[in-house]
């Protein structure tokens, strides 16, 4: 699928380029989320920052920023495959252990950045066990920690972090309802408590029923046309669209592809891409409460610098109801 549309995108743009390959995750205990960071000193011939290094439990390894100066402003953001709450912070700052600890800068102070942009300023102990940092309560799908100073290396400059990692849940209809209300001074009571039969409980209780076929069609078209529009827009709700299972491998492929694209100076022809999915067929195939199998055969048209491109498909998908909305579990695409 991305290397279809790439093609595609060179094609317009006449623009030579080295693919590199991104690395899936395996089986964790940590609840999973994805890995951006600012910049890091690279080892080894993996161009792209291996995140597992972040939960491996492991203090000799982790993220180690490249910046020219002390590690002020350079960041790791997480993003989870949903709106969650966070409820707990770990950090393990700096690299090694024993007398390598104070080898690298530590962290002293750090923003957490959450999705609507509302800061936090936490600061750490020199010290070289495990930290747990309070979150502020919110529903957010991304946080960002954002070194602001630190405790000098002995050795050198280069700022570290060995662990970092969260604990979060996602909020249930009266949990989200109350958080929302909290977040608006003067409007309700932070303590608020939400009757059951509240607008979000009723949503909920209404997206699973069983759909009719006329409102399957309707539900299943706006997926994908969500699904295909992200995909080539490059928007990181992409990798989200995907079960939790797969959310992990879906988003290291589609980091190191926006990556390069990046780098590539061409992000800005995909994110203004116009996508119609007029010519899908979708063929609902089977349909449960929370699972559904289709096939879409057809193609989809991506208007790439005023050039209209038709990318053909012809893929089987079963969905299923994760936490009220539909996600991608399985994807399998025919050869052309």
């Amino acid at each position: 699928m991305f290397r279809i549309l790439y093609g595609i995108c060179l094609a317009v743009l006449i623009l030579p380029v080295a693919v590199s390959a991104g690395e899936s995750g395996g089986e964790s205990s940590v609840q999973p989320f994805h890995v951006r960071v600012s910049s890091y000193a690279q080892e080894g011939d993996n161009p792209l920052f291996d995140g597992k290094l972040l939960y491996d439990g492991d203090f000799s390894t982790g993220w180690k920023e490249n910046s020219d100066g002390a590690g002020a402003g350079q960041w790791v953001q997480l993003f989870f495959p949903d709106n969650v709450v966070v409820d707990a912070i770990f950090v393990r700052t700096g690299i090694g252990e024993g007398d390598n600890f104070k080898k690298f800068n530590r962290v002293r102070k750090a923003s957490l950045i959450y999705a609507d942009r509302e800061q936090q300023t936490v600061t750490l102990a020199d010290d070289s066990d495990l930290q747990q940092l309070k979150p502020l309560k919110k529903i957010t799908n991304s946080l960002s920690f954002v070194i602001e100073d630190v405790y000098l290396g002995k050795e050198s400059h280069t700022s570290g972090i060995s662990e970092l990692y969260v604990e979060y849940h996602r909020p249930g209809p009266e949990e989200k309802a109350a958080i929302e209300a909290a977040a608006q001074p003067g409007k309700a009571d932070p303590a608020i408590k939400v009757s059951p039969k509240n607008e979000s409980v009723k949503k909920l209780a209404e997206s699973d029923r069983l759909l009719t076929e006329e409102e399957a069609q309707k539900v299943f078209a706006d997926f994908f046309y969500r699904f295909y529009s992200n995909f080539v827009h490059l928007n990181d709700d992409y990798p989200r669209m995907y079960s939790e299972k797969e959310y992990m491998r879906e988003s290291v492929v589609f980091e190191s592809f926006k990556r390069m694209i990046e780098k590539r100076g061409v992000l800005k022809y995909y994110q203004d891409a116009i996508v119609s999915t007029k010519d899908l067929d979708i063929e609902i195939r089977s349909l449960r409460k929370r699972e559904a199998d289709l096939t879409v055969t057809g193609f989809y048209e991506v208007v790439f610098d005023m050039k209209i491109n038709t990318i053909p498909e012809d893929a089987k998908y079963y969905l299923i109801k994760e936490y009220g909305e539909w996600k991608v579990a399985e994807k399998v695409e025919n050869p052309f």
